[in-house]
């Protein structure tokens, strides 16, 4: 077998869904996305069902950051 040594490149890929930036790209945060959608709909029902999928999802740690980042985006605690 090989060892693969991964280095904090596991954590800036990850980072760059919420801070596009950091991989050259000009773009809202997925955090920020999802707040955007919820907002323009105005719909508390999606608050309380977003259903995550994709192999992003699976990184540890994502659904809380996810749900973390979408409420401080909002200014409030929501079921998000």
């Amino acid at each position: 077998g090989h060892i693969i040594s991964v280095g904090n490149e596991s954590f800036q890929s990850a980072e760059a869904l919420f801070h596009p930036a950091l991989a050259g790209f000009y773009a809202r945060g997925v955090h920020q996305r999802v707040h955007d959608i919820l907002h323009e709909h105005a719909n508390h029902k999606l608050e309380e069902n977003i259903i995550l999928f994709g192999d992003n999802t699976l990184i540890p740690g994502f659904p809380e950051r996810l749900k973390k980042e979408a409420e401080r985006a909002a200014n409030r605690k929501s079921q998000v």
